[in-house]
């Protein structure tokens, strides 16, 4: 059976709608459901997607980031390797610009989560983007539109080896 793009974007937002958002730390102004709103936009390509991410996920401001971030890689991922080009291209300055210059907000370093335990919230973070490494490889090569953002998160990769 042969998925559309639709069809993918379905499922993920089924999957985005079925966590519980409220058990990860996130930064105090966020209301419920900014975050999933956030990330249906991204799934659909919307320009807003990239704001309110940073706003939802991220003190933008003093360069940080919420452990609430390990509850959306996985469908930053799913938009890399599956998305259309513009929510790809989202999801990789997102992912680009926290790479590059953000780290855990302080006081939330570390998450405990039921299923895995305690958590370095930036060793799953950077662990997760070197996972990603082929697929950022194969972006890179394509020479399309997002070649140049997968090429500048590799380029940090390489640095910080």
């Amino acid at each position: 059976m042969l998925f559309t793009e639709m069809d993918m974007n379905d499922a993920i937002k089924r999957r985005i709608s079925s966590v519980r958002w409220s058990e990860f730390p996130q930064p105090s102004w966020n209301k419920s459901g900014s975050i999933e709103c956030a990330l249906n936009d991204l799934v659909d390509g919307l320009s807003s997607a990239y704001d309110d991410l940073m706003g939802s996920i991220c003190n933008n401001h003093a360069g940080t980031y919420y452990p609430v971030l390990l509850g959306v890689i996985p469908f930053l991922a799913d938009v890399i390797v599956c998305g259309g080009e513009n929510s790809q291209r989202l999801a990789l300055c997102f992912v680009d610009d926290l790479f590059a210059s953000f780290h855990p907000e302080a006081g939330y370093e570390k998450i405990s989560l039921d299923d895995k335990g305690v958590q370095d919230v930036e060793v799953v973070f950077c662990r997760w983007i070197g996972d990603l490494r082929p697929e950022l490889e194969r972006i890179s090569r394509g020479g399309e539109r997002n070649s140049v953002l997968a090429d500048s998160i590799l380029e940090v990769m390489n640095s910080r080896n």
